[in-house]
């Protein structure tokens, strides 16, 4: 059997999208033993997946991974500490971005990516504009690059055990036998401040889902722990009270949460990889990140019309109207109304 590392350690959403590849790995290498290197803020993503042999946490790291032999490393962590643990470790191959005298290298079979990336060799402004032409979602790219055969395989998501039923206790009550849940995320973390649909557009959305479908759904507001996203979620319960909440928690049972819902309609955000890695029914909505990267399995995109800022990347925070604001909510709209439709027949 052989042995194959794979380091990615964040974001976390990042984690939980790489493993695509296990499957790949596992029909090409005939069952190798797989070890992931990971953050210790990712690796609940991952600590269930019965895929992997043993999973390495960089902060806290296990020295017994020096004295093994890998037959390949899959290096997608630009870190200068996992770059330093791969120039320590022993290895036939790698793939993906290695140390050289103190610069960010990469393989060029890993060429694909890393052109398009901040360590790319182009410069920039060729990487943007090859990260902006790029029609490719990341899970096939990782396949093509590592000359896997592709076949849409999925990321997954293994949650720990009664999370479920454990989550439950944590939202407000929902009729969930009866009604389709549409779990609603409110926030996408500080850094793309255009990602998310400011709160009046959220407003504007619930309103339009429920007279379209009214008593056929239950909306339940997905809020991190960020004062913007609990000022913005208190904000929609006050103007309506019918949505459905859940208190601040931890990851694995965010997890729990979104497995309770039917849908999901979030931004480009750790809770659509969640959504995608369980399987559910997701609409997400693109402003400044890369609508291509995503491989929807089950869903839809709704891409903003602002040409200047799509796929930018960019951190500012510019006056309204905004990329945000070139969101079409009736796309939105039309894409869980038809799946709504589609889930009531289901249950029937």
């Amino acid at each position: 059997m052989k042995n194959i590392l794979i380091i990615k350690t964040g974001s976390i959403g990042d984690v939980l999208r790489t493993t695509c590849v296990i499957e790949g790995l596992i029909e090409k290498y005939f069952n190798p033993r797989i070890f992931w290197l990971t953050s210790s803020k990712s690796i609940d993503t991952i600590s269930n997946n019965p895929f992997i042999r043993k999973i390495f946490i960089l902060e806290d790291l296990d020295e017994k991974i020096y004295g093994m032999n890998f037959e390949l490393v899959i290096s997608l962590e630009e870190d200068k500490k996992c770059l330093e643990v791969l120039s320590k470790i022993k290895k036939k191959t790698v793939f993906g971005v290695y140390g050289s005298e103190g610069r960010t290298e990469y393989t060029p079979h890993s060429s694909y990516w890393y052109n398009m990336s901040l360590v790319s060799k182009l410069g920039k402004d060729s990487a943007d504009k090859l990260k902006k032409s790029n029609p490719f979602s990341y899970p096939e790219i990782l396949y093509k690059m590592l000359d896997l055969k592709w076949n849409k395989q999925k990321p997954r998501l293994y949650p720990k055990d009664k999370i479920k039923e454990y989550s439950f206790k944590k939202i407000e009550p929902l009729n969930y036998s009866e009604k389709i849940v549409i779990g609603l995320v409110i926030g996408a973390g500080g850094r793309w401040p255009l990602k998310i649909l400011p709160t009046d557009l959220q407003i504007k959305l619930i309103k339009k889902l429920k007279k379209e479908l009214n008593d056929k759904i239950e909306i339940l507001l997905i809020t991190g722990p960020s004062e913007l996203e609990l000022n913005s979620t208190k904000e929609i319960k006050k103007s309506l009270p019918f949505v459905k909440t859940h208190e601040i928690v931890d990851l694995n049972t965010l997890f729990g949460i979104i497995s309770l819902c039917d849908l999901l309609i979030t931004p480009d955000t750790l809770s659509m990889h969640i959504g995608i890695s369980l399987n559910k029914y997701v609409v997400a909505y693109f402003t400044v990140t890369s609508a291509a990267e995503i491989e929807m399995y089950n869903g839809k995109k709704v891409i903003t019309s602002d040409k200047n800022f799509y796929c930018s990347y960019s951190t500012e925070n510019p006056p309204r109207p905004n990329a945000a604001d070139n969101i079409n909510l009736n796309k939105i709209v039309h894409h869980v109304k038809k799946a709504v439709i589609e889930k009531n027949e289901d249950k029937k």
